[in-house]
């Protein structure tokens, strides 16, 4: 899209067709976490199938719809629409998992036309706002710790921005607590750089890795 590279968009069209056409023929077992096809926790797949969302509206608002042809309607039938039912089907509270559900129904309602569960997403009981407002401390930090805040704080910035793409203005406090999240994580590092390994976090992780440079850059850029 940002290229205008032919290719590139050829490729994408046919890994979204290909998805479409295997998805309902994924096995629905050995889940962990909750239902999913293509992998063993329900989160794994709001992770994926939020991205796929991504792709085909990238795809339609800058792909020529002689390359499109029916994808978009067979994409929304076959994977967006399935997978949205699957996820919306285990809901997980507050968990930190229940963020990236939530931004995958969001994404998902948006491209479906369903009102309904762009609502549920952003203002349900475990919806965007409820997540801002329980999962996030004073501080700006999710409440299970660093290692979750990453993880938590990454899907929460997929929500919020959807969320206020639609014109959802955010109450002021909750706005000032996701801001303070993109600073929350460094107040505890211990002097190796490095997080502190609460709760079942993995022991020793540096905080010089690409993905938290990319919080920054985010949190700089809003």
């Amino acid at each position: 899209a940002l290229l205008d590279d032919e290719p590139c968009r050829a490729l994408s069209i046919a890994l979204l067709d290909g998805y479409a056409a295997q998805y309902l023929d994924y096995p629905h077992r050995d889940n962990v976490l909750g239902p999913s096809r293509p992998f063993f926790s329900t989160y794994l797949e709001s992770i994926w199938v939020l991205q796929l969302c991504i792709a085909l509206d990238l795809l339609e608002m800058h792909a020529p719809s002689a390359e499109l042809g029916p994808l978009g309607a067979r994409v929304r039938d076959r994977l967006i629409a399935p997978s949205a039912a699957l996820i919306a089907s285990y809901d997980e509270g507050t968990s930190n998992r229940q963020v990236w559900n939530a931004a995958a129904l969001m994404a998902a309602g948006r491209l479906l036309d369903d009102a309904a569960l762009v609502e549920r997403a952003t203002f349900g009981r475990s919806g965007l706002l409820v997540l801002l407002r329980d999962g996030l401390l004073g501080d700006g930090s999710w409440y299970e710790g660093e290692n979750y805040h990453l993880f938590a704080h990454r899907g929460l910035w997929y929500g919020v921005q959807m969320a206020e793409r639609r014109g959802v203005r955010l109450p002021a406090d909750l706005g000032e607590r996701f801001d303070a999240g993109f600073i929350a994580p460094f107040r505890t590092l211990l002097p190796d750089l490095t997080y502190p390994s609460r709760r079942d976090s993995p022991y020793a992780v540096s905080v010089r890795q690409p993905r938290f440079a990319e919080s920054c850059e985010l949190g700089l850029a809003r």
